[in-house]
């Protein structure tokens, strides 16, 4: 199915009408280049323009913003389809991204699409974007037009892709197999490398060859390798008509969970993951957390193991952009980074968590450890995932605050020798830790302190 080239106009000049014929263009810098035949394509096609009128910098590398405007011509990625409450602005969905700038209107459309990876609602648009970054705004882009590209199922064998995350090397496999982007070497993708703007006038080549030979999707509004397992029609936009809000489990080759997407009537608006397996399954309900009047929507993930870990997200949703105001991350290493417990003697642990400066003695209940004394010098750093939390308004403020629970273990894993609780509070329409306690389980507190926020 093919796409058509329209001419954007920005001030800034990366696009541009094409004019006829491929064999000149008004750069002086790529004669001779490695890239030449590349740059002239893309600068015809409308794509790319250069960094000043005669200069087309093939070395110097793209920037994240340069990225997104390429792409939003690529795909065409309007908003006709969706109605909006009022036009969308970049403040909906990022702090460092000015409205009237020359890519401001693309990162918008990016940010409708979830096409990139964002860090805390910053886009970072003048930041050189990284191969990894470019290929997975790529393979999003693709999903988000609901297109199919088939392609040979050969996994690559780089050895610097083994740490990426399911959904990541998916991605690189995508790449490599649909011949859009290749390894550095045969066996280096080299993920976090940044990458030039010849070898995106490559890439964007080999795309719209792909976007070529793509075909519409069928039953796109549905997640692939996905169930659905939670379905419910609330009002969430308070219009007076409810949504239909489904809640999937996607599933990987090998039938285990890796990510939860909802869906708000048939559209895709998020995507929680599955903390590489920690979670199994998971819910959501609504409540308004904010004290606005109007219900957020929590989304829980969970394990049914022994360590019953829950992760929580909650989102403010609105019909121009869904903004996530909490996230809590889980402890999937067991505290061997973080935390440190050991054994003092006399029925005595010591407690720090490094990442808050908590500190704490913590008293053992002598009868527990009767007959099994010697299990004492055992115990080592072993702090389970939040297990629970407390969502409710504490201050009287009319917003809940959430503290999150987990437990500390003691010579076995049944062993509970205090709670770790801490609490989070929103702050400028996000949720950020204020204090964290240890106390026992029957609720009596041991030690507090203070977080800061910088």
């Amino acid at each position: 199915m093919k796409k058509s080239i329209l001419s954007l106009g920005l001030a800034a000049g990366l696009l541009m009408t094409p004019v006829a014929g491929f064999a000149q263009t008004p750069f002086t810098d790529i004669q001779g280049h490695w890239a030449v035949r590349e740059v002239e394509q893309v600068y015809h096609k409308g794509i790319m323009k250069g960094i000043v009128k005669d200069k087309y910098a093939p070395n110097q590398l793209v920037t994240r913003a340069e990225v997104a405007v390429c792409l939003d011509r690529i795909f065409d990625l309007n908003y006709d389809h969706l109605k909006f409450i009022k036009e969308p602005s970049p403040a909906d969905y990022y702090d460092d991204v000015a409205a009237g700038q020359w890519y401001s209107e693309a990162i918008i459309r990016a940010g409708l699409y979830d096409i990139f990876n964002l860090d805390n609602r910053k886009f970072d648009p003048k930041r050189p974007a990284t191969r990894l970054e470019v290929a997975v705004a790529i393979d999003k882009a693709f999903q988000a037009k609901k297109l199919s590209v088939i392609t040979t199922e050969m996994w690559p064998m780089y050895e610097d892709t083994t740490d990426l995350s399911h959904d990541e090397q998916l991605t690189v496999a995508f790449m490599f197999n649909s011949g859009i982007m290749k390894g550095r070497s045969a066996n280096q993708f080299q993920p976090n490398a940044n990458i030039t703007r010849a070898e995106l006038a490559v890439v964007i080549n080999r795309t719209l060859t792909t976007l070529n030979n793509a075909q519409p999707v069928e039953g796109v509004n549905e997640p692939k390798n996905a169930s659905v397992i939670q379905s419910e029609e609330l009002d969430l936009y308070r219009d007076g008509t409810p949504e239909k809000i489904n809640l999937y489990q996607k599933r990987d080759p090998r039938d285990m969970p890796v990510a939860f997407p909802l869906t708000v009537d048939g559209q895709k608006v998020l995507e929680i993951g599955g903390e590489d397996g920690l979670y199994t399954n998971a819910g959501f309900r609504a409540q308004d957390v904010d004290g606005d009047g109007k219900e957020e929507l929590l989304i829980f993930g969970y394990n049914t193991g022994s360590a019953g870990a829950q992760g929580l997200h909650i989102y403010k949703p609105d019909v121009s952009a869904w903004r996530e105001i909490l996230t809590i991350p889980n402890t999937v290493d067991f505290g061997k980074d973080r935390f440190t417990v050991k054994y003092l003697g006399s029925y005595q642990v010591s407690f720090e968590d490094r990442d808050t400066g908590l500190k704490s003695t913590i008293p053992l209940e002598k009868e527990r450890y009767q007959g099994i004394e010697n299990m004492l010098e055992d115990i080592s750093t072993w702090v389970d995932p939040i297990s629970d939390y407390e969502i409710k308004d504490t201050n009287n403020d009319g917003a809940c605050e959430v503290t999150a629970i987990q437990r500390v273990i003691g010579v076995s894993h049944p062993d509970t020798i205090v709670l770790l609780k801490t609490t989070y509070q929103l702050m400028n329409g996000q949720y950020k830790p204020i204090n964290q306690i240890i106390t026992t389980e029957s609720g009596e507190m041991l030690k507090q302190i203070n977080i800061v926020q910088k």
